[in-house]
């Protein structure tokens, strides 16, 4: 009886283990990790053309073109390379997918009034939009990644709010937030993380 009794219970505890292990495996490949040169460099880009903005003010257009042209091709390349570098395939699962309607919907949303208020000439209300309409894309998105991320959002958004008010110093809230938040948020994920590290 003594012996059935430790069998069972050593039953027990590698069930145990095992589902263990599995809600770890599920939770690892339900989360993802965000890759430290993205925002790193959309910092750079931003303060970028944040500082050729303060320079030549007339072609403020072209700078922030440039600079979203600049983010964009970052968000998607350097995902590409360290698929190739890792040497797994870049693959747009249903896990991918949620996370990209997450940050695209309120970006592409934020990005259609940022038109309508550059056709309308409401130039001082562009910063607020897109700080907070990036913060909430950063919150959607953080669903499926690291909790960092859900932070960075919520500062995002507060930098949003703080705008609607200080309209007048909407180019220093915007470089705050798209250049030293992001360039300090991929530092912190460098010496966090390590980079090149392979989850």
């Amino acid at each position: 009886m003594e012996k059935d009794s430790n069998f069972q219970e050593n039953k027990v505890r590698e069930i145990e283990q095992t589902l263990s292990d599995v809600k770890k495996m599920m939770q690892q490949s339900t989360r993802s990790r965000l890759d430290a040169l993205i925002p790193l460099l959309c910092g750079v880009a931003a303060l970028t053309g944040s500082f050729l903005a303060q320079r030549d003010c007339t072609n403020m257009l072209s700078h922030a073109i440039a600079v979203l042209t600049a983010a964009v091709l970052t968000i998607f390349i350097i995902p590409v390379i360290n698929a190739r570098r890792n040497g797994t395939p870049l693959s747009f699962n249903s896990r991918n997918r949620r996370m990209f309607v997450s940050l695209a919907l309120p970006l592409i949303a934020g990005g259609a009034l940022c038109i309508a208020m550059l056709t309308a000439g409401a130039y001082e209300w562009l910063a607020p939009v897109m700080l907070l309409c990036t913060g909430l894309g950063a919150v959607n998105v953080a669903r499926n990644m690291e909790n960092s991320v859900q932070i960075v959002g919520y500062i995002f958004m507060l930098l949003g709010i703080i705008a609607c008010f200080m309209r007048q110093n909407g180019l220093l809230l915007w470089t705050l937030g798209f250049g030293w938040l992001d360039l300090a948020y991929g530092l912190i994920l460098i010496f966090r993380n390590g980079y090149g590290r392979k989850e």
